[in-house]
């Protein structure tokens, strides 16, 4: 589990708030933090109050992006959740998503940053609007695993936007996702049902060696109804 903390809102002073919501956060619960701000004093200023290595949210593909966040990782480590987006947008194919995480790495070597540094969000739009799309997020997973060797997440909740039975449409892209060899999941910590799915699939995936952990889960469910 990651904890996402932001404090872009209007009227406030974002590097301060975030300085202090880090330091109140570490104060009281022991969990890695993810830093979301698109401003790169504010990162510096996050990253430098936190005590362990941040998840940075996050970089993308275009010039600017790499050119301010870059050289901050490199001083303070982390690792970053890239966008495969460059100038021209989210990549329309699985091979241009591959080719701008590519461009991401070569230009992260400059900085003395490796594969290990990032983790490559092919990104799900609604499939009520970018059908084909969410085709093209799972063959970018398949391109980049197989091609770059390097780690991979997806945002499941835009999936199933303005559509009935949100959990349903999201627990089975996360499947395919799963299947195309998928790393690591943003998810809604409170889908149950979400959470029965990634269960079962540590299991099917032999994560969750002779099934101990969903035994234990499920077993206590059991238990308690």
């Amino acid at each position: 589990d990651i904890l996402n903390v932001s404090a872009g809102l209007d009227g406030i002073d974002e590097k301060s708030a975030i300085v202090e919501s880090i330091d109140s956060i570490q104060r009281t619960v022991d969990i890695p933090l993810q830093i979301e701000t698109k401003d790169p004093k504010v990162l510096e200023g996050a990253l430098r109050a936190y005590n362990g290595k941040a998840v940075i949210n996050s970089v993308d593909g275009t010039e600017k992006s790499m050119k301010e966040v870059f050289p901050i990782m490199k001083k303070y480590g982390g690792v970053a959740i890239a966008l495969t987006v460059d100038e021209d947008g989210i990549g329309k194919t699985g091979e241009k998503r591959m080719e701008i995480a590519a461009k991401i790495l070569d230009e992260a070597k400059k900085h003395g940053l490796d594969k290990k540094d990032f983790v490559f969000d092919c990104l799900s739009l609604p499939v009520i609007t970018e059908q084909d799309s969410l085709l093209e997020s799972l063959k970018a997973i398949r391109l980049i695993k197989e091609n770059l060797k390097a780690n991979t997440v997806l945002g499941i909740g835009n999936v199933s936007y303005k559509l009935p039975e949100r959990s349903l449409l999201n627990r089975t892209y996360f499947s395919m996702a799963l299947g195309a060899g998928l790393d690591s999941l943003i998810m809604d910590f409170y889908d149950e049902d979400m959470k029965d799915t990634l269960n079962a699939a540590k299991v099917l995936m032999n994560f969750d060696k002779s099934a101990e952990k969903y035994i234990e889960i499920y077993r206590k469910k059991d238990e308690s109804n």
